[in-house]
């Protein structure tokens, strides 16, 4: 058995026990969240948690260690590093 067959097979038995246990509307409610949370930049200051749409952001503009999220509904402010921004989008959808 090679690893692909391994990973099929491993994937296959954690989705049988989730659908056994919490069944198949909670799995497309879960994949659901999944996808919707793919589409979603979370924006975290010293005050506030925006979820801004990905479809809504203009740009990013970093400087520094302070990050401006330009979008079509206003603008928002962070702080932060690139390397931690470019690890964020990376399991974004753009």
């Amino acid at each position: 058995m090679n690893l692909d067959e391994i990973v099929d097979l491993n994937l296959k038995n954690h989705l049988t026990n989730f659908i056994n246990k919490y069944g198949l509307t909670a799995l497309n409610q879960a994949l659901d969240l999944y996808i919707s949370m793919k589409n979603q930049y979370i924006c975290k200051n010293k005050s506030l948690i925006t979820r801004i749409k990905i479809s809504d952001i203009y740009y990013m503009e970093i400087r520094g260690h302070n990050i401006t999220i330009y979008t079509n509904h206003g603008i928002y402010h962070k702080r932060g590093t690139l390397k931690k921004e470019l690890e964020t989008l990376a399991f974004i959808n753009l």
